[in-house]
């Protein structure tokens, strides 16, 4: 049985567009916690499903890297005494 997947246990919830939704939460700031509500799933399926589906973390990471980014740059600029 070595090397084979067992099937026991529950079958994931986790769906393919999954990863579009949880790009897109994350462009508008959505935390963790707040993208497993949208997704009515627990945090730790949250993390479980980035370590088994390589398209749902790299979505993950996209969505926050440009929000991240946004917001470095608001507060840079803040920082540095940018007025509108």
């Amino acid at each position: 049985m070595l090397g084979k997947k067992s099937n026991r246990g529950r079958p994931t919830a986790y769906k393919a567009e999954y990863a579009e939704i949880a790009r897109r939460a994350c462009l508008i700031g959505f935390t963790d916690q707040e993208l497993a509500e949208l997704l009515g799933v627990t945090v730790r399926t949250l993390y479980n499903w980035k370590s088994e589906h390589e398209e749902f973390l790299q979505a993950l990471k996209a969505g926050k890297e440009i929000a991240d980014d946004r917001i470095e740059r608001s507060l840079f600029e803040r920082a540095a005494g940018y007025r509108v």
